[in-house]
């Protein structure tokens, strides 16, 4: 049966957040009453198509609450369930816009649904039969020359229009996708690129770009605990449903190009052939500096070799501050080891006398930075933080027994009197 479609009415107030609270009322409405609200709104806003996918994505950072533990998510059954309980046009746009941008699971029921609603004769907006509708056209990838992370840029086009999509692919914290981007083209990618010396662009294939966006958002609601809020111009939870959807519609069967290396497998030699260099061994706490270095490779990419001006500074300016217990002296130490540690991998990786002399040039003020930071506690993160307090009471952090009983001790209430 041919689907009723009808256009737009009103316009949708600017700043509206799908699911938000827009009156006061004594019971506050439930998750999928302010969904239905929203899609009743949206049922009679005159938007185009772009605008509708962003909005059918946008809805679907309730399932997947960025920062909170796992469990915090709205169900996306329940909501389906209530649904399909109301009926009409609000029901009908939830569910189409969950069969295509929902979580994987919900998706073909709630494709039934909308199309169980709509033959019956509920009238939806004429967007909702383009949701998702694109066509793939062009993939091209944005690095730099020291293979930072990259961006992964997407034509789709659809009505003889193109609009690209985009993600932020960080070495730095673990190959992790952000900075979504809806609307730019690779065209204007290439334009970025051609102004800037130290950025290179390319074609890469369609299958490896989905392997390599979609292992990075897998990495991304795996790490989603753990992360604070994004960037509001990065527009992470409104387009994350969006960019998956668009790189589904990608050939399968690639191979990722942004990968964790095995740093505890590969970490004996690396560090071997480094202390073989002339003068490495009897740098000032070479073997424990170069095993840290390791150490915050694995924070990373998992490669102590891959060095850039901005992996300097998170590793001095940050990381050491956050992660690291020790003396004064190993810490005026560690710029000379590092020194030599960059020099080491840029004859291992082939680096450009260009690209080596950005990152040394990066070690000295990242290294005053990191001698600001370690004197604000604030910097260390809390298991740091808790060995400190251990080592300031005169506890062995290595003493199992001594340190659980002043963890119990200091998690005990004060006893009253």
């Amino acid at each position: 049966m041919a689907k009723k479609r009808r256009g737009g009415g009103r316009t949708t107030p600017k700043g509206t957040r799908p699911g938000a609270p827009t009156t006061k009322s004594r019971e506050p409405p439930s998750q999928s009453q302010l969904l239905l609200r929203d899609a009743r709104h949206m049922a009679h806003s005159r938007i185009d198509i772009d605008d509708a996918d962003q909005w059918a994505s946008a809805i679907q950072s309730v399932f997947r609450p960025r920062g909170l533990p796992p469990g915090s998510a709205v169900s996306p059954k329940s909501v389906l369930r209530d649904a399909r309980l109301e009926g009409g046009e609000a029901a009908a746009v939830l569910a189409s816009a969950m069969a295509i941008y929902g979580p994987a699971p919900i998706r073909q029921d709630a494709a039934r649904l909308a199309d169980k609603l709509i033959s019956t004769g509920v009238d939806v907006p004429s967007w909702v039969e383009g949701l998702g509708r694109v066509e793939p056209t062009r993939v091209m990838m944005l690095t730099d020359i020291w293979n930072e992370g990259c961006s992964i840029h997407l034509d789709c086009t659809r009505d003889g229009r193109t609009v690209g999509v985009g993600t932020t692919i960080d070495s730095i914290g673990g190959l992790v996708a952000h900075g979504f981007t809806h609307g730019p083209t690779t065209k204007r990618l290439e334009k970025f690129a051609a102004g800037e010396a130290d950025m290179i662009v390319t074609e890469i294939d369609p299958a490896d770009a989905r392997a390599t966006v979609e292992a990075a958002l897998a990495m991304a609601d795996e790490t989603a605990e753990f992360l604070g809020e994004p960037d509001p111009d990065d527009h992470d939870p409104d387009l994350r449903a969006l960019i998956e959807q668009r790189f589904s519609l990608l050939p399968p069967g690639g191979a990722s190009l942004m990968r964790h290396l095995d740093i505890e497998a590969d970490k004996p030699a690396i560090i071997a052939a480094f202390l073989s260099r002339p003068g490495a061994s009897s740098l000032p706490d070479v073997e424990d500096i170069a095993d840290t270095i390791c150490d915050f490779a694995g924070y990373c990419d998992g490669d102590p070799l891959l060095w850039s001006p901005t992996r300097v500074k998170t590793f001095l300016g940050i990381w050491i501050p956050a992660k690291v217990i020790a003396d004064r002296e190993w810490h005026s130490n560690l710029p000379v080891v590092l020194n030599e540690w960059i020099r080491y991998a840029a004859e291992v990786r082939g680096l450009t006398d260009h690209a080596l002399d950005a990152n040394l040039a990066a070690i000295d003020p990242s290294a005053r930075e990191m001698q600001r930071n370690l004197d604000y506690p604030d910097m260390a993160s809390p298991g740091s933080a808790l060995i400190r307090e251990l080592l300031e009471n005169g506890i062995d952090p290595t003493d199992g027994e001594a340190t659980q009983k002043w963890i119990d001790d200091h998690a005990r209430p004060p006893t009253s009197h």
